[in-house]
């Protein structure tokens, strides 16, 4: 490479190079976060044979090789991949291209800086025995500053939910949110917050408890019938209710009883009100348990 050199008469006479390296691709600036990965390219043309030496210098006067990175031969565009995973901070870079009968050339001298990430939110686990809709908190910055997702990596965040509270969707199974912090130029990890629905969330809920009263008056009490924990155990949550009279007609049936709704206050398959008397009830489960039946009474 470089100059050529010829013999005549004993005496060396020196030819200077034929050819000129054209840049038609200058590298630029970047900024960066920590972790990414960024990608420098240049382009060159003018001979034959180019050969590209990238370096670097962390105060942008003294430039070594990298060593890992000039195997890019005969070609007319190459590439620098930076994984700025464990620098913080600015380096400076450059690429030194060579090719038949020519000068070297060298790029223009270019910065990566590599900012720190925002500290990732600080968020703690929820459970709810019941299928339902929960409430997700996180601190560790400002409203405006969060985002939240369904995945742990990649994706896009949950749009419109850039505070530190998020209410989910009705839950029906235990479920993964992720939350994180951005700031002007980077975002933080992702913090796991796990929401436990049933299972070990409904231990401590007791035993089935059936009432055997109601009085649907209007007086507030005991307005509607109470089989209590039947929709916090897992084992009772499926289910079917029927309510018989004396005479053994159906007068009232539900799947999946609540004692909130899917509840019987006094009424009749129709909606009509029932008169005061006894009433037999039966209880059946999905999962094959044994049936509960008995007897309750309603009071006007």
């Amino acid at each position: 490479m470089g100059f050529e050199s010829r013999l005549y008469l004993g005496a060396y006479v020196a030819t200077m190079p034929s050819a000129l390296i054209q840049i038609t691709t200058q590298p630029t600036d970047l900024t960066s976060c920590l972790g990414e990965s960024i990608t420098f390219t240049v382009a060159a043309t003018g001979t034959t044979n180019l050969t590209y030496q990238w370096q670097f210098s962390t105060n942008g006067i003294v430039f070594t090789d990298l060593i890992d990175n000039d195997n890019y031969a005969n070609v007319t565009t190459a590439t620098l991949s930076v994984n700025t995973t464990n620098n913080i901070g600015e380096g400076h870079y450059r690429c030194q291209i060579n090719g038949d009968l020519s000068l070297a050339s060298f790029t223009n001298d270019i910065t990566l800086a590599i900012n720190a990430l925002p500290s990732a939110p600080i968020a703690s686990n929820q459970s709810s025995c019941l299928e339902a809709s929960v409430t997700l908190s996180a601190s560790g910055g400002t409203d405006g500053a969060y985002r939240w997702y369904t995945e742990a990596t990649g994706g896009t965040n949950i749009s419109g939910e850039v505070n530190s509270n998020y209410t989910t969707a009705i839950l029906d199974e235990t479920s993964i949110y992720y939350v994180s912090l951005i700031n002007s130029l980077c975002e933080s990890n992702r913090t796991p917050i796990t929401i436990t629905i049933g299972g070990s969330a409904c231990v401590g809920s007791g035993e089935l408890v059936v009432y055997n009263g109601i009085s649907p008056n209007g007086d507030l009490y005991n307005e509607k019938w109470v089989i209590e924990n039947i929709e916090l155990l897992p084992e009772t949550r499926e289910n079917k209710v029927s309510i018989y009279n004396r005479w053994g007609s159906q007068v009232f049936e539900v799947a999946n009883y609540k004692n909130d709704n899917n509840v019987f206050k006094g009424l009749n398959l129709n909606g009509g009100e029932l008169p005061s008397g006894t009433y037999f009830y039966k209880i059946e489960f999905n999962n094959g348990q044994p049936t509960k039946t008995g007897y309750l009474v309603l009071k006007r």
